[in-house]
């Protein structure tokens, strides 16, 4: 935590005993969060765009409607002294903390999409900010302060989902004071420091891509930047001399650790010590990745909608983990079997190779793979006799070209066409000679390519382990 942030805080807690007495505090709000190095990517993003309300405890109706009364008639040409009095009056011990302890639950825990959230957070910040100053600095004089951030960030786009590529996180608080208060209005003084962090947000809108990587230099620019702003004037409003800047740029994801459902599937192949599952844990799991008519969804849908629910930000852990329990130790038999271990799972590998491609700039095809044994039979005096085999783990790409239009039950029934082709001209190769690697992944190719679908095709193979062994 910087200096100036040290002080402020210091400062509050003196002004705190001073004002209300031992065991009372100043609990302005604090919009400014500054994050450190070692706090989580999505953690940093939200504590600059103020959404850690859901760490915050939550409120009531009564207390809701109570703060959006204060949003009154015509509050934004009050003065600024007679609004604030209204709202939190600052003299009254009593019904000061009664209405900033609910000022408090609200603040925090105010959902993004709240009509009232603008003026919550703005107008009734910027009195709260006034009017804690006054009510906990009778003995020791304390500057509102201002909090605001730029935030610019790149998007791209995963099959309707969009996925955050790059963002560059400006957050910024400075001291004022307002001089005029009984001229002044509630609008005025909320323009002109809501000014301040719109210039503070065109600057970095105007830096180039290559600027907003380099933190040092670009923190440095945005503190030139914020000294300059704090000089102008404005009507009924000085802005202070203490300001503090923090500054970083985040590529948030490790495009290599991408989520996908290949663990679960390598572990639901041997299943033999894998533990139970509930039948709420199933019909939970059923019920979050398979909706009616799934095979008729489009693939962006159908996979949009299977990822959300494992790994996305509103996933539950409880489904996650309900789904690698289900996957790993379902029978066979039973009905959603190859849902789970087939469908969904190719959906969340296309999800990533399609992350992959948004995030890189470039073709990431989604892959199947398989494994073969391959028997070679000779004629014995008639007798159809196994004279050796050949082993293949291999895997093929393939291009979803439309994947508005592709349909889950015509990605699927393409994936199984193209493993049954390759399967019996494999067999078909080996009943005229012991082939090699070669050969192999010749003939795989051609099976491949050889099965057509509208909005999807086969794009190329790999051999990943090939062995032939003759028998003596």
């Amino acid at each position: 935590m910087k200096r100036f942030m040290m002080c402020m805080i210091i400062a509050a807690m003196a002004a705190g005993l001073c004002a209300c007495g031992v065991g009372s505090y100043a609990a302005a709000p604090e919009n400014r969060v500054l994050v450190s190095d070692n706090t989580p990517v999505h953690d940093r993003a939200r504590a600059i765009s103020g959404n850690s309300h859901d760490l915050k405890p939550s409120y009531t109706q009564a207390e809701y409607d109570f703060v959006a009364a204060l949003k009154l008639d015509g509050y934004e040409s009050m003065k600024v002294e007679d609004y604030n009095k209204k709202v939190l009056n600052w003299e009254d011990e009593d019904n000061y903390h009664k209405t900033e302890d609910i000022l408090r639950k609200v603040f925090y825990a105010l959902p993004e999409d709240d009509p009232n959230r603008d003026f919550i957070r703005t107008t009734l910040y910027n009195t709260w900010e006034e009017c804690s100053n006054l009510h906990y600095n009778a003995c020791h004089r304390q500057n509102p302060t201002y909090s605001g951030s730029a935030i610019r960030e790149t998007y791209g786009d995963v099959y309707g989902d969009p996925l955050l590529l790059s963002g560059a996180y400006g957050e910024f608080c400075f001291d004022y004071q307002v001089t005029d208060g009984k001229n002044i209005t509630v609008s005025q003084r909320d323009s002109a420091l809501k000014n301040i962090e719109d210039q503070m947000q065109k600057f970095l809108d105007q830096c180039s891509d290559a600027d907003l990587k380099d933190e040092k230099a670009m923190e440095k620019k945005l503190n030139a930047q914020l000294e300059k702003l704090l000089k102008t004037k404005a009507d009924g409003i000085t802005f202070g001399s203490e300001h503090d800047v923090d500054y970083f740029w985040e590529q948030p994801y490790e495009y290599e650790n991408f989520n996908s459902g290949t663990t679960t599937m390598e572990a639901a192949n041997d299943n033999e010590n894998a533990q139970t599952y509930t039948k709420k844990q199933y019909d939970s799991v059923i019920s979050a990745l398979q909706p009616s008519g799934y095979e008729s969804m489009s693939i962006s849908e159908f996979n949009r909608t299977v990822y959300n629910a494992i790994y996305g930000n509103d996933a539950s852990d409880d489904i996650s983990y309900a789904y690698e329990m289900v996957a790993m130790s379902i029978s066979d038999n039973d009905a959603n079997a190859d849902f789970l271990r087939k469908t969904v799972p190719t959906s969340l590998r296309e999800y990533e190779a399609k992350a992959r491609e948004v995030c890189t700039g470039k073709t990431v095809d989604p892959e199947c793979s398989d494994t073969l044994e391959i028997t070679h039979m000779e004629d014995v005096f008639g007798d159809k006799v196994e004279t050796g085999a050949c082993y293949t783990d291999y895997s093929f790409t393939y291009r979803i070209t439309a994947p508005d239009k592709l349909t889950v039950k015509e990605r699927d029934k393409f994936l199984n066409d193209v493993t049954a082709a390759i399967s019996q001209s494999l067999d078909k190769l080996a009943s005229d000679k012991m082939p090699d690697e070669t050969q192999v992944k010749a003939a795989i190719e051609a099976a491949g390519k050889a099965v057509t679908a509208d909005h999807i095709q086969f794009t190329g193979c790999t051999i990943e382990y090939f062995e032939a062994i003759p028998y003596n």
